[in-house]
């Protein structure tokens, strides 16, 4: 329930945040420079990811909701091969096929989707074990310390 509420507001607020870079953003590259050149390529490069932005709120969400249960391994490794091995299989891959600045961005939706996607499956597995822990341990309520201790220790809780 907690994952799909922070899951609407990220995804609200993102929508909204890139619909405001997308027509907005090239006063924030003004701040920085007068090359018109520069503020050319820096907003197309923004506009071009704005779109996509959305997609990588669900990353941090479901990842964050593994580890809040417990388990730090699988978004690590989800994060570590999906986001950073394939960004750089990309690069190596693809960028040599077409060396374009396009080509090198697609890369983070392309990274971004593909990591989503095992993310899923864990996080709903990671929800049954989470109510399971929790059943058990509300059936503790009549119990002294020192079985609620030796139910930590067999890893119940």
């Amino acid at each position: 329930k907690g994952v799909r509420s922070c899951m609407k507001m990220t995804i609200v607020s993102s929508a909204l945040m890139s619909v405001l870079i997308y027509n907005w953003g090239i006063y924030a590259y003004e701040l920085f420079t007068t090359d018109k050149e520069v503020i050319s390529i820096g907003i197309d490069m923004m506009r071009y990811l704005s779109r996509f932005y959305v997609t990588y709120v669900a990353i941090e969400i479901l990842s964050g909701a593994l580890r809040g249960v417990g388990d730090c391994w699988i978004p690590m490794m989800l994060c570590c091969v999906g986001v950073c091995a394939l960004r750089v299989g990309w690069i190596l891959i693809a960028v040599p096929l077409d060396r374009n600045i396009f080509t090198i961005m697609f890369s983070y939706p392309l990274t971004w989707v593909i990591t989503i996607l095992p993310e899923v499956q864990p996080a709903e597995g990671e929800k049954e074990k989470f109510l399971r822990k929790k059943k058990k341990i509300s059936g503790l309520t009549n119990r002294n310390e020192t079985d609620i201790i030796i139910v930590w220790n067999e890893g119940v809780a």
